[in-house]
C-alpha cells in the first residue's frame, strides 16, 4: 500500500510531465488560446489550467502569449487560488475587469484575496453586502478593519438590514463592534417578522435619528 508521501511524489513528477509537455507543443505552434467545446461553453487551455490549479502549467501558457479575460480572473478567485490570480493581474491587470474583483472574493470568503484587493479602488461596500449576504463574517470585519462605512445604505438595504434579513447573528455582532446604527424602520421590521433572538440583538444597535429615506433622499429619488 502506497502511503500519502508516494502519492504526493507521482503527482509532482505527473505534473512536471505535463508541464514539460505543454511547453513542448506551444513551441512547436500549438495555439495557446485553443477554444474548444460548444459557443457557450467553451473553454481554453488556460481556464483549464486554473481549474486544475497547475501553477506551472498557467505560467507556461501566460508567457506563451496566453489570453486574459475577466472568466479567468474570476476562475481563480472561485478557487480560492491567491497565486495564480497574482499571475493573471501581473499581465491582464485589475481596472480592466468588467466585473468587481473584491466583491467575488467577498462572496468567496478568501481572505487572502481580499486583502491584496484592497486598496485598488475596488467597491468596498458592495463587497461588505456581498460578504453579508453569504455569511462571510471574517471578510465583513475584514472590510469594517479597512474603513468601510458600516451605515452604508443600498437602494433596498442597509448593511445591517442584510444581516438581520439573513439571520447572521456573528455578522450583526461584528457590525455592533464596529459601531453600526439601526434605521427606525429595519428595527421595526425585525420586531415584526424576526425570531426573538434577533430582535434582542438589533435591539442593542444605536438608533438612526432619521428614517433611511430621510437621511439618503437621493437614493430613493432615482
Amino acid at each position: 500500500m502506497e502511503d500519502e508521501g508516494t502519492n504526493q511524489q507521482r503527482y509532482l513528477s505527473q505534473l512536471d510531465m505535463a508541464t514539460a509537455l505543454v511547453n513542448f507543443l506551444l513551441a512547436n505552434g500549438s495555439d495557446v488560446n485553443l477554444k474548444t467545446g460548444f459557443p457557450d461553453l467553451c473553454t481554453s487551455p488556460l481556464l483549464l489550467a486554473l481549474e486544475k490549479g497547475h501553477h506551472e502549467v498557467i505560467k507556461a501558457l501566460l508567457a506563451h502569449g496566453a489570453d486574459v479575460d475577466d472568466e479567468n480572473l474570476r476562475e481563480a478567485i472561485l478557487q480560492c487560488n491567491k497565486k495564480a490570480l497574482e499571475m493573471l493581474i501581473a499581465k491582464y491587470g485589475i481596472h480592466k475587469c468588467k466585473i468587481d474583483l473584491l466583491e467575488l472574493a467577498a462572496e468567496a470568503g478568501d481572505t487572502e484575496i481580499s486583502q491584496m484587493l484592497l486598496g485598488e479602488g475596488l467597491d468596498q461596500e458592495q463587497a461588505l453586502l456581498k460578504a453579508i449576504e453569504h455569511g462571510k463574517a471574517e471578510i465583513v470585519t475584514l472590510l469594517l478593519a479597512h474603513g468601510t462605512d458600516p451605515d452604508i445604505p443600498s437602494i433596498r438595504e442597509s448593511a445591517i438590514d442584510k444581516a438581520i434579513f439573513h439571520r447572521h447573528i456573528g455578522i450583526m455582532e461584528v457590525l455592533l463592534h464596529h459601531g453600526a446604527k439601526i434605521y427606525p424602520e429595519a428595527l421595526g421590521s425585525a420586531k415584526l417578522f424576526a425570531p426573538e433572538h434577533i430582535v434582542k440583538l438589533a435591539e442593542q444597535f444605536p438608533v438612526h435619528s432619521l428614517h433611511k429615506k430621510a437621511a439618503y433622499p437621493a437614493l430613493y429619488n432615482v
